[in-house]
């Protein structure tokens, strides 16, 4: 029997809430912004449910892949605020259908504090969407770390999204930054928190690196091997295992990375309870949906137990407050 995917939770979907991109038409002076060289799609909460209907997804995890980041001071924590409110005001609307993952002011870590709180307590929220880097500072940072400690004692989950690195205008290749800069960039931001001890320090929240890690799983024997013969560039000092160890506590979603060749790698570095599957709609058009799951389901590289896991499984398990919405 041809395997299938039912009640698909989507990890991996973004919302264009309307302060956003207010923010951005603002701040470009014009009503047609783009982000990351790509023009932003249309969307709204009943577009996103109707594509969900066509394709079996019983839910889909909001996020805004940029966040605050444009911003600075008071704009920021403000722009954090209105976002998650809206956020909350689309899960009140339709709370069997919408997870959300809060939006946060990275630029001043006592605000960021603040929101988390706001947004995990008393907006219910799923967890927290971080960007690979922020104002050129990667996760292993130790602006970072009262954030992190806070997120391992909640036991909390981070859904971490790429964006431009600070030097991307440097790179001399006519390519859009997606391409290659956020893979790249998700691998820089694992590596940052393994290899700086951050990982091993806060064990207990859960990571998700998009795009399925990068080029990280592809990597993770060369980057465990030259960590412990050249050292991790941070004070802390580890040993191959000890790397390995670190990568292996990451979790994957599997936007844009459902290839065979791209599972087969991720499998050998995580089981495959920590997979989970995600479409990065709306920034992925729909017509990309099926195709990768069909891809998904082809590849031969799960068992039908897995894929079930993947399907959604492993995402109710990591964000409570979605699985008890969902009754689950």
């Amino acid at each position: 029997m041809t395997p299938t995917i039912h009640d698909a939770i989507d990890v991996h979907a973004h919302s264009m809430l309307p302060s956003w991109y207010q923010m951005l038409a603002k701040k470009f002076g014009t009503p047609d912004p783009r982000i990351e060289g790509v023009a932003i799609p249309e969307w709204s909460p009943e577009l996103a449910i109707e594509v969900m209907d066509r394709y079996g997804i019983q839910a889909m995890v909001l996020s805004n892949p940029i966040g605050t980041k444009d911003l600075s001071g008071d704009e920021a924590v403000s722009l954090a605020r209105r976002m998650n409110d809206e956020s909350a005001e689309i899960l009140a609307r339709y709370p069997t259908r919408f997870g959300a993952f809060a939006a946060l002011p990275l630029q001043d870590i006592d605000a960021t504090l603040a929101e988390l709180d706001y947004a995990l307590d008393t907006l219910g929220f799923d967890g927290v969407c971080l960007q690979t880097s922020f104002e050129g500072a990667y996760p292993g940072h130790p602006r970072f770390e009262p954030m992190f400690a806070e997120l391992n004692r909640r036991q909390a989950t981070a859904f971490v999204h790429p964006v431009s690195p600070v030097y991307s205008a440097q790179v001399d290749v006519p390519v859009i930054t997606g391409m290659l800069e956020f893979v790249f960039d998700s691998t820089r931001a694992v590596v940052s928190l393994v290899c700086s001890g951050l990982r091993q320090k806060y064990p207990d929240f859960h990571y998700i690196a998009t795009h399925g890690g990068g080029t990280l799983p592809y990597l993770a024997d060369r980057i465990s091997f030259v960590t412990e013969e050249r050292g991790t560039g941070y004070e802390k000092q580890l040993s191959y295992d000890e790397v390995v160890a670190g990568l292996r506590t990451i979790h994957f979603d599997l936007a844009m990375t459902t290839s065979r060749e791209a599972l087969v790698s991720l499998r050998e570095l995580v089981p495959a309870s920590q997979l989970l599957i995600g479409f990065d709609y709306p920034m992925v058009p729909e017509k990309y949906i099926r195709p990768a799951m069909d891809k998904l389901l082809s590849s031969g590289v799960f068992s039908e137990a897995e894929l079930a896991a993947i399907a959604n499984e492993n995402s109710l398990r990591l964000m409570p407050s979605l699985a008890k919405r969902l009754g689950k």
